[in-house]
């Protein structure tokens, strides 16, 4: 059993308390995460200006990633005289932000779009995110304002371009005031020499390994223009043919027309796509290095015994795998992990 430094912040970000409590909270790759806490209402701090709607949480770790976000319902009064608070990571901010209508923007490259969306978010009232580290390459961008959440239209571009973002809490020295900034990367992590190994520094827990995900390996990808003349590309990946036999696919890339692009893109997807995608589930044990390598989108390499099979058909395998989901509990101080299979 363990305790995580919790500190409650105003909604402009000025500091307001600390308190003793035990959280369970997430961080998911391209996504928000939530933070999860109970107060006694025995406690002198169990008050409504500590924990308004609206008001902010700070999580600290010795190891972790620090964890920020809003307090938002569900708010749970229990039988036992406690209060179950929770709360949504930075990136849930920006679905309280709204479009505006009836516009195209257009920008020079998605990660420009990017600052646009924040600029907008903080238009109506400050959500204390800033443009951070923002990735200004790739192909120029256009979306159609639609007055949707500013979190659909950065999801959307994030999924559709294949970028990472995400928005990490920051803590002023000085001032002790609470902000955020905002990144947009070309691929969020990087690769780190810890080791996953199973009895070492992780377990298992339900269903270790999910092999998923329908198989492609023979790929039509076809690019913008009008019916009759769209571009379009296609590839096989014959090592996948020889495995599991014919299996095609094919798929849209809007906004690209150039058949070198168009080309491309088709060959990455179908990397993507020409085996089963291999999912993990796993607990990580405090040990060694292994939590500071723990933070979103790094890949690491990953040996298991007692699951999965390897290049000989033998049970057991060495992979490397990326990590696009935390869960930290400090009450059983257990930290699970998402992981998916990196394709070359």
């Amino acid at each position: 059993m363990s305790y995580s430094r919790v500190s409650i912040y105003r909604r402009d970000g000025s500091f307001l308390t600390t308190i003793q409590t035990q959280t369970e909270r997430s961080w998911v790759l391209n996504d928000f995460g939530e933070c999860t806490f109970k107060m006694p209402l025995t406690d002198a701090k169990s008050a409504q200006s500590y924990f308004e709607i609206g008001n902010l949480v700070f999580v600290e770790h010795d190891t972790l990633p620090n964890w920020a976000g809003k307090i938002l319902p569900d708010v749970i009064w229990g039988s036992d005289e406690t209060v179950t608070w929770k709360a949504y990571s930075g990136e849930a901010l920006l679905m309280l932000r709204r479009s505006v209508f009836g516009q195209v923007w257009t920008a020079a490259s998605p990660g420009s779009l990017f600052r646009m969306l924040v600029d907008q978010a903080n238009r109506p009232e400050d959500t204390l995110i800033r443009a951070g580290e923002v990735y200004e390459g790739g192909t120029g961008a256009q979306d159609t304002m639609d007055g949707k959440s500013i979190y659909d239209h950065v999801t959307g571009m994030s999924e559709s371009r294949e970028q990472d973002w995400g928005v990490d809490p920051v803590i002023d020295p000085d001032t002790n005031r609470l902000t955020w900034l905002a990144h947009w990367y070309a691929r969020r992590g990087a690769d780190v020499a810890v080791t996953l190994k199973e009895g070492l520094n992780f377990e298992k827990r339900g269903e270790p390994l999910r092999q998923q995900r329908w198989v492609v390996n023979n790929l039509m990808g076809i690019g913008e223009g009008s019916d009759g003349s769209r571009p379009r590309s296609y590839f096989t990946d014959a090592e996948s043919v020889s495995r599991y036999g014919l299996m095609q696919g094919s798929e849209d890339f809007a906004g690209v027309s150039s058949q070198g692009t168009l080309d491309a893109h088709t060959l990455g997807r179908l990397n993507e796509l020409r085996h089963p995608r291999n999912t993990f589930s796993l607990t990580a044990l405090n040990v060694g290095e292994t939590y500071f390598a723990l933070r979103l989108g790094n890949v690491l390499p990953l040996k298991s015994l007692t699951f999965g099979f390897d290049a000989q058909g033998e049970i057991g395998l060495e992979t490397a795998v990326r990590i696009v989901a935390i869960k930290y509990s400090d009450a059983s101080e257990i930290c699970a992990l998402t992981l998916d299979e990196e394709t070359e």
